[in-house]
Order: C-alpha cells, then sequence, then structure tokens
C-alpha cells in the first residue's frame, strides 16, 4: 500500500523537477530520496521518472499518479483541519526529536501535572521541527542547538553531554578516559545526513580542527546493533544512554563537555505561555553549567 511519505516525496519531486532540489527541501539526501522513488516505482511496477542530465522527466503513469496523490493529499489535509473541532480544547501539539520523544517526555509527563493533554508527534531533525512550529502545525517544539535569533520564542530546557559507545572489547573501552582525538581515530557509526548529531560532532571537530569520518547507519534505530556487530564506535546523548543495558555495550563520557547539545522549546509567540506553563522553571534540567567545559 502506498504511503504518505511516498506520496509526498514524489509530489516535491515532480513539482521543483529535480531530485536534489526535492532532497533538499525534505531534509533528505539525494541518494536517501533516489532510493525511496525507486522503491516506489517497483512497488507500482510502473516507471514513474525518466532521469535526465537537465532533471526528471514524468512518464504518463507519472502524471497519473502526481494527480492522484496531490487529491489524496488535499483530502487529508482537509480531514485533519477538520478533526479539530473534535479535539479536546486544551490539547498541545508538541513536537520532538526521536531520542526526546522516547527518552525524555514519557518520564516527564508522568511526574508533572499540565493543563494540558500532549499530543507527541515525532521528527528526524530540528529544522523539520522549526517549519512545522513557522507553518502552525504544531504548538511547541523540542530541538537542539536552534538559533536563538530565529523568529520564535527559544525557551533553553537542559544541556546535555553525548557519550561514546562502542564493544565492550573495543580499544577505547580499556582508556581510563577518552578525549575527542581518541574518539576520532575510528570510523564513528552514525545516521545518514542530515543528522542534528553529525553536525554537532563536525562543529566541534571543525574547531579544533580535527577530522571525524562516517559509516553510515540505514536506520537510526539499528544504530547500536550495528557498533556491536561492525566492532565499531558511535556517540548518543546522555539521556539515552541512561535508558541502555546492553552489558556487551561500554558507555563513556568524551572530553571536552562542551561535546554536548542544547535541548531548547520553540514556539510562536502568542503560544509561548503554554512553554512555560508546561516547562515551568528555566533549565531546571541542566546537567552543566555553561562555564564547566573540560578541554583536552
Amino acid at each position: 500500500m502506498l504511503t504518505f511519505q511516498q506520496l509526498q516525496y514524489f509530489i516535491t519531486t515532480v513539482r521543483h523537477g529535480s531530485i536534489n532540489k526535492a532532497a533538499k527541501i525534505l531534509y533528505i539526501s539525494q541518494p536517501a530520496l533516489t532510493k525511496q522513488l525507486t522503491r516506489l516505482e517497483e512497488q507500482v511496477k510502473c516507471k514513474l521518472l525518466d532521469r535526465t542530465h537537465r532533471g526528471i522527466i514524468v512518464t504518463d503513469a507519472g502524471r497519473y499518479l502526481y494527480d492522484k496523490a496531490n487529491f489524496i493529499l488535499d483530502k487529508l489535509e482537509e480531514t485533519e483541519n477538520h478533526l479539530q473541532y473534535f479535539r479536546p480544547k486544551n490539547i498541545v501539539r508538541i513536537g520532538a526529536l526521536p531520542s526526546i520523544a522516547n527518552f525524555f517526555l514519557p518520564s516527564f509527563f508522568e511526574q508533572k501535572k499540565i493543563g494540558y493533554t500532549p499530543q507527541i508527534s515525532t521528527f528526524d531533525i530540528t529544522q523539520m521541527l522549526i517549519h512545522s512550529v513557522e507553518e502552525g502545525k504544531l504548538d511547541l517544539a523540542i530541538v537542539q542547538d536552534a538559533n536563538v535569533h530565529l523568529p520564535l520564542h527559544v525557551f533553553h530546557l537542559f544541556t546535555e553531554p553525548y557519550v561514546g559507545v562502542f564493544p565492550i572489547d573495543h580499544p577505547l573501552a580499556q582508556l581510563d578516559s577518552i578525549t575527542l582525538t581518541d574518539f576520532t581515530n575510528y570510523p564513528i557509526h552514525m545516521w545518514h545526513d542530515p543528522s542534528d548529531m553529525r553536525q554537532s560532532l563536525r562543529n566541534l571537530c571543525n574547531y579544533y580542527g580535527i577530522e571525524a569520518k562516517f559509516i553510515d547507519v540505514p536506520w537510526n534505530e539499528s544504530l547500536l546493533t550495528h557498533v556491536l556487530e561492525y566492532q565499531g564506535v558511535s556517540f548518543i546523548p546522555e539521556t539515552v544512554s541512561r535508558h541502555m543495558n546492553i552489558s556487551d555495550l561500554a558507555i563513556k563520557t568524551i572530553k571536552p563537555r562542551s561535546f554536548n547539545r542544547k535541548i531548547q522549546v520553540i514556539a510562536k509567540t502568542d503560544k509561548k505561555h503554554m512553554i512555560y506553563e508546561i516547562f515551568s522553571e528555566p533549565n531546571m534540567f541542566d546537567t552543566i553549567p555553561m562555564k564547566q567545559f573540560m578541554h583536552f
């Protein structure tokens, strides 16, 4: 059965006449989008697009699917808009990165009484969450390392370090402490670009004049399995590591402690009161004082 994501990818590609342009708009890599379109053609058993050096040419089957897909997505959007009249009036639509949605928000909402019913959606990267807030599809979004000069209200929730993960018999596991240089001596298994986590490491490596090399992992959920299978190294947020209980996996902090991410809540100005009603105490979750950076 065709999925919403497949139709969205196909429509965006046709509208912009280029897989490369569509990939940038969809915040996925060009090879990843090409693979998705190929799978779509295999699924429907029709040639939908002809690739040329000037861009794409839509086949007759592609034009038929494009018209139908637009109609279907328009109806879905119309249905979603009408359903808002049946929702509880105190619902709050919150978007979050997978690590926050899966490992932080469940326990947070269990422990804290709020005057809203949270409706959680998961997005892979910060930029997608920012656009969804700007377009009014979300009331709040929990993002990482967002530009504080956004035309949105930005509230700092907490700062947490990334930690290194590798098999317990890996050379790094034998060190009492590991530095960024130690860590980047090995290729790093990581989900493909675009990735907030990859960019965090790139930024820090650029600052210290260190180069990081990556090995693409096809699915983010398979990261730790990939690390163990290939005797590799990777890194995850500390919040996620607290939920890890894998006997064959070593977890260690990486110096400097400035290898971290800043978790923020963003909203349009007219919704910022929701942030303070739900996340009431500024920086109450902070794990790292901002001046406590350990250099190597």
